[in-house]
């Protein structure tokens, strides 16, 4: 079974490196409107959920890897409001060797 589901949004990251944030801190910097993407895929017996936040221009999605500003894997949606959404999950940091996974909250907002 594969999925995909697409949306405009605003994300506010919660953690830096697996740490919370101030409320201040993470208010304040918010990433430009952009398309928040959920799919999901199989590998063998493993599904994977994954929810990507790509940047966009003026009408257009920046495609490939040059777009994709974040991922979340393992994305759970956490609170649901009034055009807002709180997802808890795994990122990436690091490269090669030093690559781990580390808890990330992110706070969406649906732009028109």
């Amino acid at each position: 079974m594969r999925y995909t589901l697409r949306m405009k949004v605003i994300v506010y990251t919660l953690r830096n490196q697996g740490r919370k944030l101030a409320e201040s801190a993470w208010r304040n910097n918010p990433t430009k409107p952009g398309t928040m993407s959920l799919s999901s895929t199989t590998y063998g017996e493993r599904r994977v959920e994954l929810l990507t936040f790509y940047e966009t221009q003026p009408n257009q999605v920046v495609a490939g890897k040059n777009g994709l500003a974040m991922a979340l894997y393992e994305p759970r949606l956490i609170t649901l409001g009034s055009g807002r959404m709180r997802f808890a999950g795994f990122e990436s940091v690091g490269t090669g060797q030093e690559a781990r996974g580390v808890v990330q909250e992110w706070i969406t907002e649906v732009v028109p």
